[in-house]
């Protein structure tokens, strides 16, 4: 008995240094038993589960193997979001000029511009060849039937410095005085007419040439004419030569013009039409002159297929495109004898280099004249064609009309040519001889229209 007491206070000693033992190394694992817990301080977010031995954080003395993670210092990153679109910036140039008028192509980096100048009549570069007077509103009077303001380039001009006439040259280099010839230009200007004798006439913005004059046989004097016709019609005229017409139909534009003030613009610049040089016409209206509001009001591409006489100065074919520039842009108007205007450019802008064809159009014959033919006749001996009974173009080549017909004329053809007051009727000049009281037909492929 006593044995068996001693060996129970033994065992009694041994597990009471066994517990013991095993609370000194409390910690060591990161588990404290309920005996040892920490205070609450310490105890874990979630609560213990009823009847179950709750799990408590480690204290912060732990070894560095067993520490807790820490939450790591804030720090701010900007959220992550689409890169701005730099990719592709939109052009230098604002949408709108000086005035604040729309744009509706960008200036070419480094093109030749043009603006109306606060005082213009100390402009070297423009030349409105009358007398011009500041209204109170700012912009300028113009009291003269027959208007011709030219705009040159920062090159000015010289006919000194055109070498040659020649189409298929001028063609080929792009220019007929200068690289920074008027090409490809958006033209713009502001006008309103106060007193017309003629209410048929009109406005033109023109460009692709120098002066137009009988000089040097009328060769510098090419252009491609957007007229506005103070009764609210439009059209484009192909001047091949100074004075060789084409004109295309009329397209209903605006109400007529008298009275209000009303925004014009001529966009003419070279595109590619089956692999060749062409050149597309757009021409708009801004109706309430708000600067903004542009309405295109005729849109057509001259791909060689438009009348024309080239062989006249030079040219291959008669109705090659005018692909060229020229040094003088010129804003025309006439039989208006009081006219204000403001707000005058012109720009060199980028052309796209392809033809787009949205709206484009070639060429259509004008409206047949059943007006009596009367002739014209050449110093060299040709006769020559002119309705009206009179002679538009002057010179010495030509003299007064000399009556009906000329024998041996009828049934022979003639390109289509056009008097100087641009009505549908030929002008005096040289040409085939034709019977112009027979209908309008196409001539061959070329499609130049003519009698006959």
């Amino acid at each position: 008995m006593t044995r068996n007491r001693l060996f129970a206070s033994l065992c009694g000693a041994v597990m009471a240094l066994s517990a013991a033992g095993c609370s000194a190394d409390t910690g060591s694992d990161g588990v404290t038993s309920p005996e040892t817990a920490q205070p609450p301080t310490e105890q874990p977010q979630v609560p213990s589960t009823p009847g179950t031995t709750p799990e408590t954080t480690p204290p912060e003395t732990t070894s560095p193997e067993t520490a807790p993670e820490t939450t790591p210092p804030v720090v701010t990153v900007p959220p992550e979001t689409t890169p701005p679109e730099t990719t592709a910036p939109e052009p230098s140039t604002p949408s709108v000029d000086r005035f604040g008028v729309r744009m509706l192509y960008p200036t070419k980096s480094g093109g030749e511009t043009w603006a109306l100048a606060d005082d213009p009549t100390s402009d070297p570069r423009f030349d409105p060849q009358n007398a011009i007077t500041r209204n109170a509103d700012g912009s300028w009077k113009m009291k003269n039937t027959k208007v011709r303001m030219g705009v040159t380039t920062t090159t000015g001009y010289s006919a000194a410095k055109i070498p040659t006439y020649d189409r298929d040259v001028l063609a080929s280099r792009g220019y007929m005085q200068s690289p920074n010839d008027w090409k490809n230009v958006e033209m713009t200007g502001f006008v309103k007419l106060n007193a017309a004798s003629d209410g048929s006439d009109n406005f033109d913005w023109y460009a692709r040439g120098g002066k137009h004059n009988d000089k040097n046989s009328g060769c510098e004097g090419s252009s491609y004419k957007a007229g506005l016709h103070y009764d609210g019609r439009a059209r484009w005229q192909k001047e091949t030569w100074h004075v060789s017409y084409d004109q295309a139909p009329y397209k209903p534009a605006t109400t007529p013009l008298k009275g209000r003030w009303v925004g014009f613009k001529a966009v003419m610049r070279n595109v590619t039409v089956d692999g060749k040089e062409a050149v597309r016409l757009e021409m708009y209206v801004n109706e309430n002159a708000d600067k903004v509001t542009w309405k295109k009001v005729d849109d057509r591409v001259d791909a060689g297929d438009w009348g024309g006489d080239a062989q006249h100065c030079g040219g291959a074919t008669g109705p090659m495109p005018i692909t060229w520039g020229g040094p003088i842009a010129t804003f025309r108007w006439d039989s208006a004898s009081d006219v204000d205007f403001k707000w005058l450019s012109v720009r060199e802008i980028q052309p796209l280099g392809r033809h787009e064809g949205e709206g484009a159009r070639r060429s259509t014959p004008p409206a047949p004249s059943s007006r009596p033919g009367a002739w014209c006749r050449h110093a060299h001996g040709g006769s020559h064609p002119e309705a009206g009974g009179r002679c538009l173009r002057g010179g010495p080549a030509f003299s007064a009309p000399s009556g009906p017909e000329p024998a041996g004329g009828t049934g022979r053809t003639r390109r289509s040519c056009w008097s100087a007051s641009h009505e549908d009727r030929p002008s005096c000049r040289s040409c085939s001889w034709a019977t112009l009281a027979s209908p309008w037909r196409p001539r061959g492929a070329s499609s130049s229209w003519t009698r006959g």
